[in-house]
Protein backbone atom coordinates (compact mmCIF):
# COMPACT_ATOMS: atom_id res chain seq x y z
CA UNK A 1 0.00 0.00 0.00
CA UNK A 2 1.36 3.24 -1.11
CA UNK A 3 2.12 5.95 1.75
CA UNK A 4 -1.27 7.51 3.02
CA UNK A 5 -0.78 11.34 3.18
CA UNK A 6 -4.85 12.18 2.57
CA UNK A 7 -7.27 9.55 3.43
CA UNK A 8 -10.66 9.44 2.74
CA UNK A 9 -13.55 8.72 5.49
CA UNK A 10 -13.43 5.21 6.59
CA UNK A 11 -9.54 5.67 6.82
CA UNK A 12 -9.67 8.56 9.00
CA UNK A 13 -12.08 6.86 11.31
CA UNK A 14 -10.21 3.84 11.93
CA UNK A 15 -6.99 6.01 12.80
CA UNK A 16 -8.69 7.90 15.09
CA UNK A 17 -11.08 4.95 16.58
CA UNK A 18 -14.05 6.97 16.18
CA UNK A 19 -17.26 5.68 13.81
CA UNK A 20 -17.32 7.07 10.33
CA UNK A 21 -20.26 9.09 10.99
CA UNK A 22 -18.30 10.58 14.16
CA UNK A 23 -15.62 11.27 11.76
CA UNK A 24 -18.29 12.94 8.59
CA UNK A 25 -19.74 14.67 11.40
CA UNK A 26 -17.03 16.67 12.66
CA UNK A 27 -15.78 17.30 9.45
CA UNK A 28 -18.95 19.14 8.74
CA UNK A 29 -18.80 20.64 12.17
CA UNK A 30 -15.70 21.90 11.64
CA UNK A 31 -14.07 19.98 14.83
CA UNK A 32 -11.53 18.08 12.90
CA UNK A 33 -9.70 19.43 10.06
CA UNK A 34 -11.20 18.09 6.65
CA UNK A 35 -11.91 19.24 3.35
CA UNK A 36 -14.57 18.17 0.83
CA UNK A 37 -13.02 17.14 -2.55
CA UNK A 38 -15.59 16.11 -5.19
CA UNK A 39 -18.47 15.84 -2.61
CA UNK A 40 -16.17 13.99 -0.63
CA UNK A 41 -14.18 14.41 2.62
CA UNK A 42 -10.72 13.74 2.88
CA UNK A 43 -8.12 14.21 5.90
CA UNK A 44 -4.81 15.20 6.06
CA UNK A 45 -2.79 12.80 8.11
CA UNK A 46 -0.26 15.28 9.55
CA UNK A 47 -3.51 17.74 10.33
CA UNK A 48 -4.93 14.88 12.33
CA UNK A 49 -1.74 14.05 14.35
CA UNK A 50 -1.73 18.16 15.29
CA UNK A 51 -5.49 17.68 16.05
CA UNK A 52 -5.02 14.52 18.31
CA UNK A 53 -1.73 16.26 19.69
CA UNK A 54 -3.52 19.56 20.63
CA UNK A 55 -7.34 18.65 20.29
CA UNK A 56 -9.80 21.95 20.77
CA UNK A 57 -12.67 20.65 21.73
CA UNK A 58 -11.36 19.64 25.14
CA UNK A 59 -9.89 21.85 27.64
CA UNK A 60 -6.25 22.41 28.14
CA UNK A 61 -3.53 23.66 29.91
CA UNK A 62 -1.70 26.13 27.83
CA UNK A 63 1.47 24.39 26.17
CA UNK A 64 0.01 21.17 27.64
CA UNK A 65 0.74 18.19 24.81
CA UNK A 66 0.45 14.58 24.59
CA UNK A 67 2.18 12.27 26.69
CA UNK A 68 5.15 9.89 25.13
CA UNK A 69 2.68 6.49 25.28
CA UNK A 70 0.04 8.56 23.69
CA UNK A 71 2.40 10.07 20.85
CA UNK A 72 3.78 6.19 20.52
CA UNK A 73 0.00 5.27 19.90
CA UNK A 74 -0.56 7.71 17.64
CA UNK A 75 2.62 6.74 15.71
CA UNK A 76 1.82 3.16 15.85
CA UNK A 77 -1.83 4.14 14.43
CA UNK A 78 0.01 5.91 11.74
CA UNK A 79 2.34 2.66 10.83
CA UNK A 80 -0.99 0.46 10.98
CA UNK A 81 -2.54 2.88 8.28
CA UNK A 82 0.09 3.06 6.43
CA UNK A 83 0.23 -0.88 6.17
CA UNK A 84 -3.26 -0.83 5.70
CA UNK A 85 -3.77 -2.44 8.74
CA UNK A 86 -6.74 -0.96 10.38
CA UNK A 87 -10.13 -1.94 10.99
CA UNK A 88 -13.66 0.11 11.92
CA UNK A 89 -14.29 1.18 15.32
CA UNK A 90 -17.12 -1.39 14.83
CA UNK A 91 -15.03 -4.33 13.98
CA UNK A 92 -12.77 -3.35 17.09
CA UNK A 93 -15.25 -3.26 19.06
CA UNK A 94 -16.45 -6.75 18.08
CA UNK A 95 -12.67 -8.35 18.66
CA UNK A 96 -11.45 -8.05 15.33
CA UNK A 97 -7.68 -6.63 15.46
CA UNK A 98 -6.01 -5.37 12.69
Amino acid sequence: MQDKEVMNTKEAAAFLRLSAFTVREYAKQGTIPAKRIGGRWRFYLPDLVEWVRKPSHLPQEEGETMTPEEMAAVQRGIEDIKQGRFVSLEEYRDGKRP
